[in-house]
């Protein structure tokens, strides 16, 4: 009876150990999944960060190339044909850039976390409002409208305000991916 009763116990030990190497091994499993779909995760969000980045300072850079070609004083006299297609080209080139640059934002949103989402939303309405801003001064240019009324000087502080928000609104985002994608 003793070897039976010993038998029962070494065999219910035996079964319990396994038991516990189960699920020792099925936890080590576990956290290793998370760990491998938390690195995923970070690339997939620094990717898309990335991606929202390179459009945004690429429309960013517009700002000098509109500077330069649409001053913001009168037009003399109405632009030539060379001016008034050079324009058209700046007009186009920003349109490309801030329908790239705005589905960036909208997938930064998507992918988050919360803070991402909202400077990603708030970069997309400050590309809108650069937007807005660069064609007015166009606009203002090609009908050689003065920059010393009223108007002039609110079409100045509009541009003027879209240009250092997108200033502003980068950088806490490119602060806000270091933070998110960094890893300890």
């Amino acid at each position: 009876m003793a070897m039976v009763l010993g038998a029962v116990v070494t065999g219910g030990f035996l079964i319990w150990s396994k038991c516990c190497e189960r699920k020792a091994a099925l936890g080590l499993a576990k956290v290793q999944a998370h760990l491998e779909v938390s690195k995923w995760h970070r690339t997939e969000r620094r990717t898309s960060y990335a991606n929202c980045l390179v459009p945004f300072e690429k429309l960013r850079d517009l700002v000098a190339t509109f500077t330069t070609t649409i001053p913001w004083q009168p037009v003399a006299q109405p632009l030539t044909t060379p001016a008034e297609a050079e324009l058209d080209r700046l007009l186009v080139k920003l349109e490309k850039r801030f329908e790239d640059a705005y589905e960036k934002c909208q997938i930064v949103r998507l992918e988050g976390p919360l803070a991402m989402a909202h400077t990603g939303r708030s970069l997309a309405l400050a590309a809108a409002q650069f937007r807005a801003a660069a064609k007015d001064r166009a606009l203002a240019t090609r009908e050689a409208r003065s920059t010393q009324d009223v108007q002039g000087r609110q079409r100045q502080t509009e541009w003027d305000n879209a240009v250092r928000e997108m200033e502003t609104l980068l950088e806490e985002f490119i602060q806000l991916v270091q933070e998110t994608v960094a890893v300890d």
